[in-house]
């Protein structure tokens, strides 16, 4: 007796402005998606929307120096793109956040998220569900406390996770791998801490994390943090 066919898979498309991002995104998203393609223009997209009609864009906010989010607003209201859009930044404003909403978008993240939270983002956008941010359930009581304070400076799980691996002599491209989030995504939470700590470079950040390690340690063992 033959099998019936396997469910359909949907299809996504992904633009950045950066190729090594997009080309990323679309590898790490392969295995549970069909990737009709990475794009890193804002032309290319509206050429390859026309030509795969994906289910949906995984769109980055900025291309060049400027948003992408009147293009965005272009293709689902006058050109009536067959698709729902998800943006996915590094800028976590309220102010994007909100406009991207407001011209369309199903979803606004930061690219400081999981694979599977994206994941779990990009089903809900296919399903038509409110994509809630993870800071939004955080605020919400869904998971443990949003962060804690180490050494003065206050800390998010990932965050901490992050630096540990650091700590422990692993490279941007294998701390990646380990938490199942992009390159991009530890140079997001580095940066937000290097910016709590008050500092811009890398060594620096190394020493004050040498001298914090045990406290880091306590956090993931305990729980506290996010």
């Amino acid at each position: 007796m033959r099998a019936g066919p396997g469910p359909t898979r949907h299809t996504l498309l992904v633009a950045d402005e950066h190729p090594v991002v997009a080309h990323g995104l679309a590898a790490s998203l392969a295995p549970i998606f069909t990737i009709a393609g990475s794009v890193t223009t804002l032309d290319a997209l509206y050429i390859e929307i026309d030509r795969h009609q994906p289910d949906l864009v995984l769109l980055g906010l900025m291309f060049g120096g400027s948003s992408s989010l009147a293009v965005m607003r272009q293709l689902i209201h006058e050109r009536k793109a067959p698709c729902r859009f998800l943006v996915l930044t590094a800028h976590d404003s309220e102010t994007f956040r909100s406009e991207a909403l407001a011209s369309g978008a199903a979803g606004f993240l930061t690219k400081g998220v999981t694979i599977q939270e994206l994941r779990l983002a990009i089903e809900a956008a296919l399903a038509g569900r409110e994509v809630v941010p993870p800071a939004r359930l955080e605020r919400a009581g869904g998971v443990a406390d949003a962060a804690a304070d180490v050494g003065g400076v206050r800390l998010r799980r990932r965050q901490v996770e992050v630096l540990l691996h650091l700590h422990n002599g692993l490279t941007r491209e294998v701390i990646a791998e380990q938490l199942g989030i992009t390159v991009k995504g530890v140079d997001y939470h580095l940066k937000g801490v290097k910016q709590a700590v008050g500092t811009r470079s890398l060594r620096v950040l190394v020493c004050w994390v040498g001298e914090h390690a045990a406290s880091l340690r306590a956090l993931l063992a305990d729980g506290s943090g996010n």
